[in-house]
């Protein structure tokens, strides 16, 4: 099931807040983990965030 990977986090997030964010690095971290995004779509999330 979908949700497994991505969960509910990204529901209403819209990135205008610091909370926002965090649902967002939250669904990101999900598509890593289930190698749904390549390395290099994980990393390019990665070094936007620093």
């Amino acid at each position: 099931m979908a949700t497994a990977v991505v969960g509910m986090s990204l529901i209403g997030a819209r990135g205008a807040t610091p909370a926002d964010q965090d649902k967002i690095d939250e669904t990101v971290a999900g598509l890593c983990g289930a190698r749904a995004w390549t390395q290099s779509e994980c990393a390019r999330h990665d070094a936007a965030r620093q």
